[in-house]
């Protein structure tokens, strides 16, 4: 079961120059309880607390415990920004 979805825009504010080829922004998401499965665009990517660095555009976040309710959040991400996320699972 997914709970409802809200989408997040990042202000495009001060940006500084990646050292990477490609441009990227991060979004470092917390979870409760810690150690969550996160999933980037249905690619496992850790546990929580995780960054995350994202390209350019819309992405999908989604948490996962055995237990909890799912939690997901749409995103678009821009280049330089850092954006923190916390996802608080409920109990099934």
């Amino acid at each position: 079961q997914t709970q409802g979805r809200r989408v997040t825009r990042f202000s495009p504010g001060g940006q500084t120059p990646l050292a990477s080829s490609e441009a990227t922004g991060t979004v470092i998401v917390d979870t409760n309880p810690k150690g969550a499965d996160i999933y980037l665009d249905d690619q496992f990517t850790g546990n929580g607390p995780a960054p995350l660095k994202l390209k350019s555009g819309t992405h999908t976040i989604r948490v996962k415990m055995p237990g909890f309710k799912d939690w997901s959040r749409e995103l678009v991400s821009g280049v330089g920004n850092e954006t923190h996320l916390t996802a608080t699972l409920e109990k099934t």
